[in-house]
């Protein structure tokens, strides 16, 4: 007989999934057609960020769907009651924002420390771990946080 008392601990293998992903470049590509021609439309993982944080947020519905683009996932984090808040909290969805550096793109990831944060490099495509500002380079624009995650 199976055991029926067994309850997923979802703050705990959330941060787990978003930890274990360090390194990974499984989120560097994602393929579309655009005018008809097969692109990389997340530039080798230069615009890969929202591809793994939906990803993360969507294997533990958190969000409703998958999302290229931060713009999209901020606004399905709203559909899904995730609210503001002031400061970093373990577990959290951080918004940067746009910078030159980045070609006028804002950037998202995780808090997973209370100074640090998880998401895309930019340069390499591969899942990273630093600090939430990008060591005094990028100011958070927006912290999201989800009751299901206390």
């Amino acid at each position: 007989m199976p055991d029926r008392n067994v309850r997923p601990i979802l703050r705990d293998s959330y941060l787990v999934f978003i930890k274990n992903s360090l390194g990974s470049k499984a989120w560097q590509s994602f393929y579309a057609k655009v005018n008809g021609q097969k692109k990389d439309i997340t530039d080798n993982g230069e615009l890969s960020c929202a591809f793994f944080v939906s990803s993360a947020l969507l294997v533990f519905g958190l969000i409703n769907k998958l999302h290229l683009t931060v713009s999209g996932t901020v606004r399905d984090l709203k559909k899904s009651k995730w609210h503001l808040m002031q400061n970093p909290k373990i577990g959290a969805v951080l918004i940067w924002e746009a910078t030159k550096a980045s070609k006028g793109h804002k950037h998202i990831g995780f808090c997973v420390a209370q100074d640090k944060a998880v998401s895309i490099n930019p340069k390499t495509g591969k899942v990273s771990i630093h600090h939430v500002s990008y060591h005094q380079k990028r100011k958070i624009e927006a912290i999201y946080f989800h009751q299901k995650l206390k």
